[in-house]
């Protein structure tokens, strides 16, 4: 199971985890901040269909994160008894989109398994 960096700063869609046709993303764990700024902004994570499901966050309840205020950075990590269910999954050959509501740098660690 790998654990990559990211990095994503545009407003909008940014893809985290490029699609594998006939292979599904599953989001074990994560851990991510804003590099720069001390702005609040909000994110969610969606499936690269055309419809841009949202798979953890969605644009009316999204996530808000920042570097030294209240929100904090995200972070999720999974206990052992949910361990294979994950916090989110992709359809088949889909991407893991990370929806910015800003152009302001984020950077963080995913860990998954397609």
């Amino acid at each position: 199971m790998p654990s990559i960096p990211f990095k994503a700063s545009a407003n909008g869609d940014n893809t985290i985890i490029a699609a594998v046709a006939g292979k599904t993303i599953k989001v074990f764990a994560l851990h991510m901040q804003p590099v720069t700024g001390t702005t609040t902004i909000n994110y969610y994570f969606s499936s690269e269909n055309a419809a841009g499901e949202a798979l953890y966050g969605d644009a009316t309840n999204p996530i808000p994160i920042d570097r030294t205020g209240v929100a904090g950075p995200s972070v999720l990590s999974l206990p052992p008894t949910t361990f294979f269910e994950g916090w989110m999954e992709t359809d088949e050959g889909e991407a893991l989109n990370l929806n910015l509501s800003g152009a302001q740098p984020v950077s963080g660690v995913i860990t998954y398994m397609q």
